[in-house]
């Protein structure tokens, strides 16, 4: 016997209201904010199938795979995969956020040392991240195949290059502290400066080699991390709005780290009558142009692409910082 047409009507109005909580049943869960292009969230991982589908094989266990849905959830446990042309932001429930770039896969977990604290493991791609100075996420630790790193609250970009093993970080604010398989003690990495990491072909140890992060790898992250535009289906009504109290939550945090860890920045945004009505984008924009200004051109191995060659400064101010 099937519900009644008002007995339907009130279910959905209770899951409507309810799904946010329903679901989000961690601190560590996420919630997808913004994305576009070909995102999927990989569930429920087992070493055989079992369960409806679509089912992928990765890293040795099968997920549940979901395309990412405004609103909706990514567990603690669940990977983050987006394809070519394809960028995700997630936004946690006390306003620390991960930015995931084009071609990127990465998971985050409990971490068996701190059962209390997330790992994220970065398989391949990069993310951008903002993490709250004192909060949920504060020791959170990041892997990549080279490298395991302590965040302790700041602002960062990582990236990993897969089975290579070359990986590399770079601090916009704060400091983290990076380990290798061959270090006895951490490597401090300041706010401004990049550690470039990579496996020597003769020993299996790898190598660091931190320098001060120049103005086209600064250039790199600005064009990776900009999602300025949204294509995923909601997953729930009402999940716009959700979204929205969250990005507020997500300016807050961005805006006390930089007043804490970037003064003259906070002031020059104060200032500007802008503030707290800047978007995470703008926010974001508004670091990176920052560092900019103060970088070298050229210390990483990163090649320059044929545009930036021909691209002057001015060139670059105008079409990467501008506020998208």
């Amino acid at each position: 016997m099937g519900f009644s047409w008002k007995k339907r009507l009130i279910l959905s109005l209770l899951l409507n209201v309810l799904a946010p909580t329903l679901f989000a049943q961690s601190i560590h869960d996420a919630t997808i904010a913004r994305c576009f292009g070909k995102v999927s969230i990989l569930k429920d991982p087992k070493k055989k199938v079992t369960g409806a589908g679509p089912h992928v094989l990765f890293e040795g266990f099968y997920y549940q795979r979901s395309r990412a849905k405004t609103g909706g959830i990514a567990p603690l446990g669940s990977v983050i995969q987006t394809g070519d042309k394809s960028r995700c932001r997630l936004i946690f429930a006390n306003g620390d956020q991960i930015s995931v770039s084009d071609h990127t896969s990465y998971k985050i977990t409990k971490n068996p040392k701190a059962p209390d604290k997330p790992l994220i493991e970065l398989f391949f791609g990069a993310i951008r991240s903002v993490i709250e100075k004192n909060g949920p996420r504060t020791g959170t630790e990041v892997r990549t195949r080279s490298l395991a790193m302590g965040v302790r609250g700041t602002e960062f970009h990582i990236r990993a290059n897969g089975k290579g093993g070359r990986s590399a970080i770079s601090v916009l604010r704060g400091k983290v502290a990076l380990t290798t398989s061959n270090q006895s003690k951490p490597t401090e990495i300041p706010s401004g400066f990049s550690a470039e990491i990579k496996s020597d072909t003769k020993a299996s140890a790898p190598k660091v080699n931190l320098i001060k992060t120049d103005r086209l790898e600064l250039l790199a992250i600005q064009k990776s991390t900009t999602i300025a535009k949204s294509d995923a289906p909601l997953a729930f009504e009402g999940a716009l709005d959700q979204v929205e109290k969250l990005e507020k939550k997500a300016v807050t945090v961005l805006l006390t780290d930089i007043k804490q860890e970037d003064p003259n920045l906070y002031q020059s945004l104060q200032k500007s009558g802008t503030g707290k009505d800047l978007s995470l984008n703008q926010l974001q924009t508004a670091t990176v142009k920052e560092a900019y200004k103060k970088a070298p051109k050229k210390t990483s191995t990163r090649k320059p692409t044929k545009e930036e060659l021909e691209m002057s400064d001015e060139d670059i101010y105008e079409k990467y910082f501008n506020d998208p």
